[in-house]
């Protein structure tokens, strides 16, 4: 072989060998974190409202993903003036931001210049609430007193209403959607029992089963509570109301219940 045909050998084998050699990663031309997470806006939700998606759905599209929510009492004011329902502006205030997608490790051994960016997969911490979903027993039952009367179903969503701002002021916070939260809240009217009376204050008891499953249906926590009204109100309605709201204080006053709803366990 001639000199010069062996150099033209030698040359293309050096080519090849370089070729298949890794080359250090340029940080530079990677995909950059915002082209890698795409997170919700503001704007966003209000694109959303208008193309007329549901409370329900724009909720559980927040809870699922990545946000960058402006949320100071101007923009949740301008966004309520907009129509934007209250269960979206919790999802907002209860949606955390993403941490960058790219992270920059270096590798043991490696030079500065020979450090790669690893796409983080872990779940963002928060991305959903650690809260409860809340439904009561439906009833084609009626409390009755003479002409009078009151649907057991116009009182257990009363009861629904109290039992969610009580146990708001305990940091227990209702979430719109079901998957990812601790718990599953069951309510149960059970009687609501009048006590006329001539002489004495008319009065009215109230007592209601709740139920407390965690994530996967599993029993935590079952307790029957009472509420009662014995005060002189305007109406068999207002004695009803003040009843229920008595025997919300006492479910919300139950240091037990109270324990299991914020751990999601006994």
């Amino acid at each position: 072989m001639s000199i010069k045909l062996f150099s033209i050998v030698m040359a293309v084998s050096v080519f090849q060998v370089s070729a298949q050699r890794p080359q250090p990663v340029n940080a530079a031309n990677l995909t950059s974190p915002s082209a890698v997470t795409t997170e919700l806006t503001n704007k966003d939700v209000i694109q959303m409202q208008d193309a007329g998606l549901g409370a329900d759905i724009i909720a559980e599209k927040i809870l699922s993903s990545a946000c960058d929510f402006d949320t100071s009492p101007a923009a949740l004011a301008q966004l309520k003036k907009t129509g934007v329902p209250d269960p979206v502006l919790l999802a907002m205030l209860r949606c955390r931001p993403t941490p960058p997608a790219l992270i920059a490790t270096t590798p043991g051994g490696s030079t500065p210049e020979e450090k790669v960016l690893s796409v983080d997969r872990r779940p963002v911490a928060n991305a959903l609430p650690n809260g409860y979903m809340l439904v009561y027993v439906k009833s084609d039952r009626k409390w009755k007193l003479g002409l009078r009367s009151e649907p057991y179903d116009k009182v257990s969503e009363y009861f629904q209403d109290q039992l969610v701002a009580s146990l708001d002021r305990r940091g227990l916070h209702r979430v719109p959607v079901s998957e990812g939260v601790c718990c599953k809240l069951t309510i149960e009217l059970l009687e609501v029992t009048s006590h006329p009376a001539a002489i004495k204050k008319p009065g009215v008891d109230v007592t209601a089963n709740v139920t407390l499953l965690d994530g996967s249906g599993h029993f935590i926590y079952a307790k029957g509570y009472r509420g009662e009204s014995r005060t002189m109100m305007n109406t068999w309605g207002h004695l009803i109301n003040h009843a229920v709201e008595d025997m919300v204080k006492n479910i919300s006053g139950d240091e037990l219940f109270i324990k299991a709803l914020g751990a999601g366990r006994p």
